[in-house]
């Protein structure tokens, strides 16, 4: 995929993700007639009539408010939060991106053999596990090397080191199988090329080599991956904000979702979509666009 195409998409998708914002803060009150789903599960207080709700959020009613609105406020909530959002994915995606290349070069140069059937089942079996069961296992793990401060209110003065470990080791866990399977296609169609067998045939074909021209090839794939995961990692990662305490944006949408507040999940949608949107356009280009 083209840069330029990731972008449209991208941006496509930013748009209908405010469109459905937009819908659930104006139009479902009104063609329900209820009170919000916030006041059910969190208490706030009520709105009154659907009719009213929809003419305040539209900006028509004498309470007047959009999606647009308060975009200051919704800033101030989340921003703050972005930095311990980004810290453990930026992290874990230093981890997985070079240890995914080199377990799909591994597969792609010994495709069929004892040890590519090994990692492939090892992805498998990764994958497979949800991501709550590996949160609590990671933080089992921790708390049994004897690391303080993982759990609720770590990062309150003490233990914010030891409280990074678990959310890292569980986004790289969450990370690895699709970036591995994403990188071993990547190296089959670098070592599968014509540059590469020449090199082979004339006694050339050094690791130095491979990494040299066979990299930018196998990383444009995971790399595009980590454009799309990346919203839901570092806005929505109520597993790993709930098991580890970690401040992150996913747990604040979530709450103001809940209570109907629009701008602050509009404002949400825009982080998440700028995210993708940086990563997509700095990952290396794809084969032939060099």
């Amino acid at each position: 995929m083209s840069r330029g195409r990731f972008a449209v998409d991208v941006l496509a998708g930013w748009l209908l993700a405010l469109g459905t914002v937009y819908a659930a803060h104006t139009l479902l009150p009104a063609a329900f007639d209820v009170d919000d789903l916030g006041q059910r599960l969190t208490g706030c207080p009520t709105r009154g009539d659907g009719v009213s709700a929809a003419l305040a959020a539209a900006g028509l009613g004498p309470d007047a408010r959009s999606p647009i609105a308060g975009c200051a406020s919704a800033a101030s909530l989340v921003l703050p939060r972005v930095p311990w959002s980004l810290l453990p994915f930026l992290i874990a995606c230093a981890i997985t991106v070079p240890l995914a290349s080199a377990f799909g070069a591994v597969g792609a140069a010994r495709r069929g053999s004892l040890v590519d059937l090994a990692l492939t089942a090892f992805v498998i079996l990764l994958h497979a596990v949800p991501g709550v069961a590996v949160a609590l296992f990671v933080q089992s793990g921790v708390r049994a090397l004897g690391l303080p401060g993982v759990g609720a209110g770590t990062l309150g003065g003490r233990g914010a080191g030891a409280s990074l470990v678990g959310p890292t080791l569980t986004l790289t866990c969450g990370l690895l199988p699709g970036l591995t399977r994403l990188a071993r296609a990547g190296w089959r169609e670098a070592l599968g090329q014509g540059w590469w067998s020449t090199a082979r045939d004339e006694g050339r074909a050094t690791f130095a080599l491979a990494l040299r021209f066979g990299t930018p090839i196998a990383l444009h794939a995971p790399i595009q991956q980590l454009a799309w995961a990346a919203p839901r990692w570092i806005v929505g990662a109520a597993v790993v904000e709930t098991v580890f305490g970690w401040p992150g944006v996913g747990g604040l949408l979530a709450k103001h979702a809940a209570a109907g507040d629009g701008p602050v999940v509009a404002f949400g949608v825009t982080l998440a979509a700028a995210i993708a949107l940086t990563i997509g356009l700095v990952s290396p280009p794809p084969a032939g666009r060099r």
